[in-house]
């Protein structure tokens, strides 16, 4: 009796169907893989962002401390995300057109800012931070231009003077990182403050308090979004 032989093809090579369902299988395991990746990525960067900004909060909570021992909520005000420190004691303003720094302002300066720079300098993050910036503001009287040049001139005026206190002079090295995080920056008066003290944004509503609105501010800003950006690229 006679058995029919199989081809010599059948046995070496897989089915169309066969075929589909490796290249499926594959598919799938390639997208799981990516998936887990990009959830494990993502996860990992809101760890990030959340530890920055909970040391954020304790740092700003330390400021406003270590601050209150010498200064009241009348003379400063203190911000957190991001840490933004406001002066208000209404002795501490400049004069319509003048960047001179006030008898009041100069002695509060005196006691703010090595305050401020040992408090930094003593945080756990202080590696991620980018920029201690000095920002001046004036009121609406006046041509932008005009006012962008004495916003300038008032924010570099307590640059100025920051810099040449004996407390920033301790050492070198404390001297040359405290110089390269203080800068100064004029913004005219784009952040103009209302009655209430509030930055007033456009269209601008509400009236302006000119006698506030000439100021400086001192703001922090960390460079989180690199460290998330660089944290990013080795995933």
């Amino acid at each position: 009796m006679f058995h029919k032989s199989k081809s010599s093809d059948d046995g070496g090579w897989l089915s169309l169907s066969d075929m589909m369902t490796v290249l499926m299988v594959l598919f799938l395991i390639i997208s799981v893989t990516i998936a887990v990746t990009s959830t494990t990525r993502l996860a990992k960067m809101r760890g990030v962002l959340s530890y920055v900004t909970k040391q954020e909060d304790i740092l700003c909570q330390k400021l406003e401390d270590n601050l209150r021992k010498n200064f009241v909520e009348r003379d400063l005000k203190i911000e957190c995300n991001p840490i933004r420190i406001i002066f208000t004691n209404p002795n501490y303003e400049f004069e319509k057109n003048s960047y001179e720094l006030t008898a009041s302002f100069k002695n509060a300066l005196e006691i703010f800012f090595p305050i401020y720079l040992q408090t930094v300098d003593k945080w756990e993050l202080r590696d991620l931070v980018d920029e201690i910036r000095i920002e001046g503001h004036t009121d609406s009287a006046g041509g932008y231009i005009y006012n962008m040049a004495l916003s300038q001139n008032r924010a570099r005026n307590v640059l100025n003077f920051a810099i040449k206190l004996p407390e920033l002079r301790e050492s070198e090295a404390y001297f040359e990182w405290s110089r390269s995080l203080l800068t100064a920056n004029g913004l005219s008066f784009s952040r103009r403050l209302n009655q209430s003290g509030e930055i007033m944004r456009f269209p601008f509503k509400g009236q302006e308090n000119k006698d506030r609105s000439r100021r400086v501010e001192v703001k922090l800003r960390t460079n989180t979004k690199e460290v998330l950006m660089a944290l990013q690229k080795r995933s």
